[in-house]
């Protein structure tokens, strides 16, 4: 769908969206204490970095703040800038502020060793 946008857009996302997995995939307090829950969630955590990468090496006015935070809404800074004044600074057009930010995996941690692709969650 995110190619047939014409608009700009600015997607603002954790990457392991607890609202996301819990409510909506059903995923229990049970299966986070798991390896197959930590394998379904780094599933997951993989399938937002595809979507990301959509984004990223779409249209030149879109933007986007992904954290690795299980949360929803988390709040995190990255690069000292919070999602709000990251999306303040792409709508107002100011050029010092990245359009798109690294994903830093300081808010998650798995008990097992989950690898997907050129990425790790430990």
């Amino acid at each position: 769908m995110y190619p047939t946008i014409n608009q700009p857009i600015f997607v603002i996302q954790d990457m392991y969206d607890v609202s996301q997995l819990e409510k909506q995939l059903g995923l229990g307090n049970w299966d986070k204490t798991t390896c197959k829950g930590h394998h379904s969630i780094a599933y997951f955590g993989q399938a937002q970095r595809n979507s990301a990468a959509l984004v990223k090496s779409g249209k030149p006015s879109d933007g986007l703040f992904l954290t690795s935070c299980y949360s929803h809404g988390s709040g995190a800074k990255l690069r000292g800038y919070t999602e709000f004044q990251a999306l303040d600074a792409w709508f107002l057009g100011n050029s010092t502020v990245p359009r798109y930010w690294k994903i830093r995996a300081t808010c998650l941690r798995l008990a097992c060793r989950v690898t997907r692709g050129d990425w790790a969650v430990a």
